[in-house]
């Protein structure tokens, strides 16, 4: 059977026609020649023979059969496929992208009886006579004619070719008169309405009425004209749009006034009580496959139609996409069902777009449907790939389920603390929180070491609008026992009625060590970059701090003390001799780089750094300098260490206009993500600073990445001043690899951070708020980001994240040294997962599973490990083997022994937010050419489709081991089967009555 993958690249490839075509099933020609010849000799001996005993007629009658049976028998060897055309007219492709995440499970309880109303009379629950007024309808209808006034503005400025001038002129006037006979029928039919015939709804009218006449007068002057780009400058864009948005405003309140007279006037009769109830039953997945399946009840085509009237194909989306395919029309409905069936645990739009992008064929004719609640946690931003599917020529149209209401609901959204803190520092944690549909009321909210209740706060909100939707960040403080890894959570008390209770709580894993991290910054001289960073680390508790200038400032007629070697047991912050060996190098935690001399660093003494960053899993800091780094140090042991490439990234002019006009640092899309780029604990204020990061007057020219992630990136164009947009809005992922200003990589079993200019002390004032030290801060929490948790010196254990949903893989990394701190390879040990202990097993939970622990060739001392298939609820994780447990047994900076994850049954990420988002969708469709509406008026948008009528030329074949779905495939094996049975039945027929059997 053919793979969809190679059906949906057939579909895109210009087919080659052969009439007919053999596909041996095997190559031995030979032996069918013989078994021909053998065949041929028995039917002659056969006929021979039997001509003596039987009658002539029922011989010959069975040679014929004998005959037509080897001819059968060639078929099945040869397998013949005979092809031919069959041109048609195409409807083209019709793309229905359906959300399948589990937020489409909800039922929105928030919804108000008025969007319940709207929904029962999509479905036909209503009787016709019930509600005769409906200026929801057409104030959907507007709203559509909105969004495509936008399309064919847009349209008119593709570019042409002057042979094609005049008709696309004539194109563009029959579109343009097409949607001014639809405004003019909306006009007709709001006059008509019981509600539109008085008041606003008159006065909306005759305003539509006005718009319509204007754009009249606009095609009469532009039919005369010689190209489009001419003719669409006679049609009042701006005053249609303006007057179509004022008018869907003022009709949508004038809608829901007229909604809110009929329920308090019929919402007691049992016919519409029924319906709105039977609606309030209905899931969101439930709403979108009656959109998708239902005919329309207003007298206008609904989507079932357009999907029966195209090649329609249906993509379920939630974290990854999939195609539900179907071949045959009449198995569309279930393809729907079966793509709509909730059971994602995320939800990514960008990359289900992506993918249907990647299918258009060049010169495709295409619509995408986008049906889903535009609640999206993952990949990116959705209007850059709707944007492509639109520049290939396919409209891109969605469909919102899910109330406008708010969700009554309290969520943790996120924790900000510190991975790890010194034994005797005071734990200070944040927590932002949502609180949505809950204004007047007071939120209790928690803070636990494990079940240690640490703090409890009160959070009031008031009655405002902006207490609707509220964010509130809390701050707590604790200052752990002793030592150890520990497990902190933030909980909001359950609010009454919350919609969803998944989300009230998150947790965070804090290591609190004996010894403090041991960094040394090495620097030529004491530049500004050298003085700010020395004193914020100077200043951290977490940090042991060595700092090494090689050119310090001389006072003359002073005596300076003899020179003291760098190292972690020096008293002093102050040093003057650099680490010599390995194991002097590779007693450091984070080692700092400045802009020093190539001369300065030998190439030994570059190869132990090197092996400190290898072997021991140290953190490098590369701060970039006019004078020397990394520019001197091509050729070097220390240039493979580094992230990026030696060779300049930019021209002598881009170089010149930074220096003097100033650029302003960006977040790359790689490092959206990364804590190098929170400077906010919210999202809203994280953009607010970013935008207002103050200028930067130098970086240096080498900025391409290797391979490596780019966390912050260089615009490409210089600005002038702090007000002016950043120039590098569109820059490519492309451009921001080669202009990276601060990038990270892996080397071995550590990590290296480059960052290419030395200017961030200028971050020390943004907005009231000191995000130099905000920065450096979380670069030591980057840099013992690959720093496992658990274990102590010798032996370093950790899972790639706390918390798992069930089924996922945890994958356990371990670290194990040498009392030298050198990689110990080779050595034999398993984790073991137990379930986490309580009161009745107070030395250990029951082992669940354990698994081995398998070097990893590419980080010396590396071992890890998967455990797969855990059972819901906490889990301990521990190391077993004698080596292992004698290494730990002897490490007096063991904290921890084992380590604690939480399985959970269901995504905690996609109920972290199950509030519906049609501004997203508004988004999409707006960046796709297309029209957003609410699914209620799913007949609406299938009217708005165009109808695409296509030449296409499809080839058809008939064979046995064709396409088996294909209608000739079948056809194919029920005539084979038929003769073949037949022959069989007729020669033993005949030998019966020849007396032969």
């Amino acid at each position: 059977m053919p793979s969809l993958s190679h059906i949906l690249a057939q579909e895109t490839q210009k087919p080659i026609i052969r009439w007919l075509t053999f596909d041996p099933a095997f190559s031995h020609w030979y032996l069918l020649v013989l078994l021909g010849i053998a065949a041929i000799a028995a039917i002659v001996y056969l006929y021979g023979a039997q001509q003596k005993i039987a009658p002539t007629r029922i011989v010959r009658a069975l040679t014929g059969i004998r005959i037509a049976l080897i001819v059968l028998l060639l078929l099945l060897l040869l397998r013949p496929v005979h092809q031919w055309v069959n041109p048609n007219k195409s409807g083209g492709t019709f793309w229905v992208v359906a959300d399948h995440s589990l937020s489409m499970i909800k039922k929105d309880p928030q919804a108000t009886k008025i969007e319940r109303l709207r929904w029962a009379d999509a479905l036909g629950k209503l009787p016709p006579e019930v509600r005769t007024s409906k200026l929801d309808r057409l104030n959907a209808r507007l709203v559509a004619l909105r969004d495509d006034l936008r399309r064919m503005q847009d349209d008119a400025s593709v570019p042409y070719g002057e042979s094609d001038a005049g008709k696309r002129v004539e194109e563009f006037a029959k579109s343009v008169k097409d949607w001014n006979d639809k405004l003019q029928d909306v006009a007709t039919k709001l006059e008509k309405d019981p509600h539109g015939q008085s008041g606003d709804g008159a006065a909306i009218a005759k305003d539509l009425r006005d718009t319509a006449q204007a754009v009249s007068a606009g095609l009469l002057q532009a039919e005369g004209k010689p190209n489009p780009k001419d003719a669409a400058n006679d049609v009042p864009w701006q005053r249609a749009e303006s007057a179509l948005e004022d008018d869907s405003k003022r009709l949508a309140i004038a809608a829901d006034k007229a909604d809110e007279e009929f329920i308090n006037k019929s919402g007691t009769d049992p016919r519409v009580a029924q319906a709105i109830k039977d609606v309030a039953n209905l899931s969101r997945a439930d709403l979108a496959f009656a959109a998708l399946s239902e005919k329309s009840h207003d007298g206008i085509k609904s989507l079932a139609e357009v999907m029966a009237a195209r090649n329609t194909k249906v993509l379920a989306f939630a974290g990854t996409q999939q195609v539900v395919a179907t071949q045959d029309k009449s198995d569309l409905k279930n393809s729907i069902k079966t793509a709509l069936t909730p059971d994602g645990s995320s939800t990514n739009i960008a990359d289900a777009l992506k993918f249907v992008g990647e299918q258009l064929g060049s010169g495709e004719q295409a619509s995408v449907l986008v049906i889903s609640d535009g609640r999206e946690n993952e990949g990116g931003d959705i209007t850059e790939p709707a944007a492509r599917l639109a520049a290939q020529g396919a409209r891109v149209y969605t469909l919102g389920v899910g109330s406008r209401q708010i969700v009554r609901d309290a969520a943790v959204e996120s924790v900000d603390a510190p991975d790890w803190i010194f034994k005797d520092d005071t734990l200070r944690a944040s927590a932002l929180l949502r609180l949505d549909g809950l204004a007047g009321q007071t939120c209790k909210v928690e803070f636990r070491r494990g079940d240690t209740l640490v703090d409890t706060q009160s959070v009031t909100l008031g009655n405002t609008e902006a207490d609707k939707r509220a964010m509130k960040v809390v701050t707590f403080a604790d200052k752990p026992p002793e030592p150890g890894l520990y497990e902190y959570e933030v909980r909001i008390q359950n609010m009454p009625d919350e919609a969803v209770l998944e989300n009230n709580r998150q947790s965070v894993r804090v290591s609190v060590k004996k010894e403090k991290l041991h960094a040394l910054v090495i620097e030529n001289e004491p530049r500004w970059e050298y003085r700010y960073l020395t004193n914020y680390l100077s200043r951290d508790n977490r940090v042991q701090l060595q700092k090494v200038l090689l050119q310090p400032a001389k006072v003359p007629d002073v005596k300076l003390p003899p020179p003291v070697k760098a190292s972690p047991t020096n008293p002093s912050e102050e040093a003057q001799r650099l680490p010599e060996t390995k194991e002097e190098w590779a007693a450091f935690d984070m080692i700092v780089l400045g802009d020093i001399p190539v001369e300065s660093l030998s190439p030994e003494t570059q190869k132990n750094i090197a092996a400190a960053i290898n072997d021991r899993g140290a953190a490098l800091i590369v701060i970039a300098g006019a004078q020397n780094m990394p520019s001197r140090y091509a050729g070097t042991p220390l240039a493979e260490v580094l992230p990026v490439s030696l060779n300049s990234a930019w021209s002598g002019q881009d170089m010149a206009d930074h220096l003097k006009r100033g650029w302003r640092p960006q977040r790359a899309r790689e490092g959206m993500g990364s804590i190098l780029s929170q400077f906010g604990l919210d999202e809203a204020r994280n953009d607010e600073l970013w935008s207002s990061l103050p200028l930067e007057f130098w970086h240096s020219e080498q900025t391409q990445v290797k391979a490596a992630n780019v966390i912050w990136s260089i615009p490409e164009s210089a600005v002038t001043d702090a007000t002016t947009k950043k120039a590098a809005d569109g820059d490519s992922l492309e451009k921001e690899r080669q202009h990276a200003l601060l990038c990270s990589g892996t080397y071995g079993s550590g990590r290296v951070l480059y960052l290419a200019s030395d200017q961030t002390w200028r971050l020390r004032q943004v907005n009231g708020q000191n995000l130099h030290e905000r920065f450096w801060g979380q670069v030591v929490r980057w840099a013992v980001g690959n720093d496992l948790p658990a274990g102590g010196k010798l032996v370093k254990f950790g899972t790639n994240k706390p918390r798992y949903v069930g089924g996922e893989p945890i994958v356990v990394t371990a670290r194990v040294l040498k009392e030298d701190l050198t990689p110990l390879r080779g050595q034999a040990f398993e984790v073991v997962a137990r379930t986490a202990p309580d009161k009745d097993t107070p030395g250990g939970g029951k082992e669940v599973q354990r698994a081995k622990m398998f070097d990893t060739p590419e980080m010396p001392g590396s071992y890890r490990g998967t455990l797969s298939n855990l059972p819901p609820g906490p889990i301990e994780l521990s190391l077993e083997g004698p080596e292992i447990e004698k290494l730990m047994a002897s490490d007096a900076s063991l904290t921890s022994k084992t380590i604690g994850v939480d399985v959970s049954a269901t995504s905690n990420q996609e109920m972290q937010n199950i509030n519906a988002d049609p501004i997203a969708l508004a988004r999409l469709a707006h960046a796709g050419g297309g029209i957003a509406l609410d699914a209620a008026y799913y007949d609406v948008l299938a009217d708005q489709i165009p109808q695409v009528k296509q030449d296409q030329t499809v080839v058809e074949q008939i064979g046995l081991f064709t396409d088996p779905r294909s209608p000739w495939t079948r056809k194919a094996h029920w005539i084979f089967l038929i003769a073949f049975a037949g022959l069989i039945t007729a020669e033993w027929v005949l030998r019966k009555v020849g007396g032969l059997v």
